[in-house]
């Protein structure tokens, strides 16, 4: 593995994708249950997909919440909501109430995440002192309450197809805030966390530096990704 000291995860983003484009990115399992591979230049497309379709609906530069169990869908929504606006990772096992009480303090604009988490939020949308989108990564098309995250992707790769990209063309500063999370509250409530590109971009190279990661290497993922640290390997694999 190349062990460049990148700014910004677009940076590394988009070298992953012409340095390795035909490799296998995620090994995953489709409905029957047997594995097919995704490869960089896929999921590359996949981030950028999700981003102009941020984009579109006016969520750039905004706070964008994730939430639900490790999956493909969460990793390329968590990339592309760090590069377009401010990604807010929670907690899957939160009570909802808890997970509210956040999506207030963040002022978040759309959360994307799995039926189940989204159902017991939007059961509870009266606590919401805002108005917030739910992109629902179980649904194919959109209903009354939820927008499909697969015509939500499909509509930015539409516009791939199209030669139209805004995606490509966000100026990202390494140094502004990208990621905002909330501590586990171990010791007292839980506190938020304010983290640029810049600093997952350098504990990726820290990384790189101490391990010998190779190409030919499969990495299983088993921390949460909401965890800085589980989404910090998501991203070295």
């Amino acid at each position: 593995f190349h062990r460049h000291d990148f700014s910004t995860l677009q940076e590394m983003l988009y070298f992953v994708g012409k340095e390795y484009s035909d490799k296998p990115a995620f090994i995953l399992k489709d409905n029957s249950g047997y594995p097919y591979t995704v490869s960089y230049f896929n999921f590359v497309k996949d981030v950028e997909a999700i981003g102009i379709s941020l984009i579109n609906q006016g969520f750039a530069n905004t706070k964008i919440a994730v939430i639900g169990h490790n999956s493909y869908k969460w990793a390329i929504t968590y990339l592309a909501a760090s590069i377009v606006g401010v990604v807010v990772p929670i907690d899957k096992e939160l009570h909802s109430d808890d997970v509210i009480n956040f999506l207030n303090i963040a002022d978040v604009s759309v959360i994307l995440g799995d039926d189940k988490n989204l159902s017991a939020i939007h059961d509870s949308a009266y606590k919401i002192n805002h108005k917030i989108t739910y992109i629902n990564f179980d649904l194919k098309t959109n209903n009354d309450c939820y927008l499909g995250f697969d015509s939500f992707r499909n509509a930015g790769l539409y516009n791939l197809e199209n030669d139209q990209n805004p995606f490509v063309n966000v100026k990202v500063d390494p140094d502004e805030m990208h990621f905002l999370l909330f501590t586990s509250g171990t010791t007292s409530k839980s506190k938020a966390v304010m983290l640029s590109q810049h600093n997952i971009a350098s504990n990726v190279y820290a990384m790189l530096l101490v391990e010998n990661f190779l190409t030919t290497d499969v990495n299983l993922a088993f921390l949460p990704f909401h965890h800085i640290f589980g989404s910090t390997e998501m991203i070295v694999m």
